[in-house]
C-alpha cells in the first residue's frame, strides 16, 4: 500500500473521532441544561376539573403540581408557603370559572360572609338588586344561581270617576302587567350564591339579580308600586333575542301605565251614545244701526247718549 494512502486513512479516523466526540460531549450538555430544567420547579394549586361561576369548592376540585418556577405568576398559590391552602378553600364561592389544570388564585374565590365578594361577582358596569318574591313568584321555588329570568311587573289601581264623564260605576279597578327587565342574570337565592341552593324547590324569600343600572332603577320603582315577580327563562336563546340583558325603556313603561289606568274609561267615553257638545257662546248685542232718510242730507250722530242732528249742504 502506497504511503500516501495509508497517512490519508489515518487522517481521515482522526476526523471521525474527533467528529464522534465532540457531538457526544454537546448532546450530554443538553442532557445536563434539560436535567438541570426540570430541577426548577415547584408544586402550586390547580384545578383538577371545570369549575363554574359560584361553585362551591370541595377538596377533590384542587392538587398540587409541579410547575416550571420561571412560569410562576405571584398570584399563585404556592406549595412551600401554603400547605395548608386545600383545607382553607374548600368550602369556598369561586367568583370566576376554572378550566382543568388552571392555577388557583385566591382572588377569584372567596368565602360566605367576606367582605364584598358580591361585588367581585359582578360584571364591570353591573348592579346586583334583591327582588323579594313569593314561591308561586319565582318560578315555584327552582331557581339557582346562574339562571336567567325576566322581571315582570304586576300592578293595579283603585280611583272614582270623575273630571266630568258619566260612569256607571263610583269605583274602577284598573290593572296590567308587563316585563320591565329582560334576561337578567341570578346571582343569589336568599343569601345562597352556590350552584345547589335552590335545587329542590324550597320556599324562597329573596332573589338577587344582575342588571344594568337602569334596570336596577325600574325595579326599585316597580317595587313601589306593583308587585315584582321573576319568570325563568331558557338556556337556549331564541332567534332575534339580545344577548346582552336589558331594561324596558321609560316610554315603554309610561304606557303600558296609560293603557292600565284610563284605557278602559276612554273606550267607554268613546263608544258613549251621547258625546260630548260644547256649550253655545252668549249672545252679544248687535249695535244698533240708524237709517238715514232717502233724500236727506242730515245725519243723526250719538254722543253720550245724547241725540244730534249735523246737516251737510
Amino acid at each position: 500500500m502506497r504511503p500516501i494512502t495509508v497517512i490519508l486513512l489515518v487522517v481521515a479516523l482522526v476526523i471521525a473521532g474527533a467528529t464522534a466526540f465532540f457531538a457526544k460531549r454537546l448532546m450530554d450538555n443538553r442532557a445536563d441544561t434539560a436535567a438541570t430544567q426540570t430541577v426548577r420547579e415547584k408544586e402550586i394549586l390547580v384545578a383538577t376539573r371545570d369549575i363554574t361561576v359560584g361553585k362551591a369548592m370541595v377538596a377533590g376540585d384542587m392538587e398540587w403540581q409541579p410547575w416550571p418556577e420561571d412560569m410562576i405568576d405571584k398570584r399563585y398559590i404556592l406549595r412551600d408557603s401554603n400547605r395548608d391552602a386545600i383545607e382553607t378553600f374548600t368550602g369556598s364561592t369561586a367568583r370566576t370559572g376554572f378550566v382543568v389544570g388552571e392555577p388557583i388564585q385566591s382572588a377569584r374565590l372567596f368565602h360566605q360572609g367576606d367582605a364584598g365578594f358580591l361585588a367581585g361577582m359582578l360584571s364591570p358596569g353591573m348592579r346586583a338588586v334583591a327582588i323579594a318574591v313569593k314561591p308561586e313568584a319565582g318560578a315555584g321555588g327552582f331557581l339557582t344561581p346562574g339562571d336567567r329570568v325576566d322581571v315582570i311587573l304586576s300592578y293595579s289601581f283603585k280611583r272614582k270617576g270623575s273630571g266630568g264623564i258619566s260612569i256607571a260605576d263610583s269605583n274602577i279597578w284598573e290593572a296590567g302587567s308587563q316585563t320591565i327587565v329582560r334576561d337578567a342574570r341570578v346571582l343569589g337565592v336568599d343569601q345562597k350564591m352556590s350552584g345547589d341552593a335552590a335545587a329542590t324547590g324550597v320556599k324562597m324569600k329573596s332573589v338577587t339579580v344582575e342588571v344594568t343600572p337602569e334596570g336596577a332603577e325600574k325595579i326599585a320603582l316597580g317595587a313601589a308600586i306593583g308587585a315584582l315577580s321573576v319568570a325563568l327563562r331558557s338556556l337556549a336563546m331564541a332567534d332575534g333575542e339580545d344577548q346582552y340583558p336589558r331594561a324596558t325603556t321609560d316610554m315603554d313603561t309610561l304606557m303600558g301605565l296609560r293603557d292600565a289606568l284610563v284605557g278602559n274609561t276612554l273606550k267607554k267615553f268613546q263608544a258613549a251614545d251621547t258625546p260630548l257638545t260644547q256649550a253655545p257662546p252668549k249672545s252679544v248685542a248687535k249695535p244698533k244701526t240708524v237709517s238715514q232718510p232717502t233724500g236727506s242730507n242730515s245725519v243723526k250722530v250719538y254722543r253720550g247718549g245724547q241725540l244730534t242732528t249735523e246737516q251737510f249742504r
